[in-house]
């Protein structure tokens, strides 16, 4: 199996896409000249094909290369979905809870310990199971390995 691409080639090589420029993008993303145009060639070699045609100092993506840009930008947003969504649940009161008690706490103290709790945390979603004691802690056990 290959390896996945690297995202921070990927960042560049979109950056490069838009600027048309090897200075300009490392100044844009705070490296140099020549680290860009060492890892867009890096890019070039793991995709097994010219991404970019250099054209003086202006730079022109080659058809791989608009191929690619489409699926990098897909990915960069994919990946800054994912760690917004991360960085939203890394906050106290974002969340899940899951709760196991015996099905006569879920009829008669659940509800009313859920209704105030969720008052108090409304961005948690609360889901509460009924069981055994037992049943219970082995399906607590399964849902966090």
């Amino acid at each position: 199996m290959k390896t996945p691409l690297d995202s921070r080639q990927l960042r560049a090589f979109c950056v490069l896409a838009r600027t048309g420029s090897f200075t300009e993008t490392a100044r844009e993303l705070h490296l140099t000249q020549s680290g860009i145009s060492h890892s867009m060639k890096a890019l070039e070699g793991d995709v097994g094909c010219r991404l970019l045609d250099r054209l003086g100092k202006k730079v022109l993506l080659t058809q791989a290369g608009e191929q690619l840009l489409q699926h990098a930008q897909k990915i960069l947003q994919e990946m800054e979905s994912a760690r917004e969504m991360l960085r939203r649940l890394g906050k106290w009161g974002v969340g899940r809870l899951r709760l196991g008690a015996s099905t006569t706490a879920c009829q008669h103290l659940i509800p009313t310990v859920l209704r105030e709790f969720k008052k108090k945390i409304s961005r948690t979603h609360a889901h509460a199971r009924t069981g055994r004691h037992a049943a219970i802690g082995r399906r607590a056990v399964a849902a966090w390995d």
